[in-house]
């Protein structure tokens, strides 16, 4: 377990000394982040030894979403959602019943 944290501790360490270039190129940072699970994974080097049960999957999945769209809200132009604040108004009244 402690070399899981480590090799994942190490990664972001590198990658965050180089995100800067990263996202200055064609490359982004999610698909990094992917290509490194798929060469440590089972699927590449099989380092990890990570076993996660189904409802540790579906935490991990609603709390990257909340990170993700709470980073582009926060992004967000005010004054073009000022503009087009129906559609925003739909998408929810529309979605949140669905749920």
């Amino acid at each position: 377990m402690y070399l899981d944290i480590a090799i994942l501790a190490l990664f972001i360490l590198f990658y965050s000394s180089v995100a800067g270039s990263v996202e200055r190129s064609w490359i982004s940072g999610p698909i990094v982040f992917t290509l490194f699970g798929l060469f440590i994974g089972p699927v590449g080097l099989d380092l990890l030894s990570f076993k996660a049960d189904r409802e540790a999957i579906r935490t991990l999945a609603e709390l990257t979403l909340a990170l993700v769209l709470f980073t582009d809200a926060a992004h967000a132009d005010i004054s073009v959602l000022r503009k087009t604040k129906a559609l925003p108004i739909r998408l929810l009244l529309i979605g949140l019943p669905l749920r």
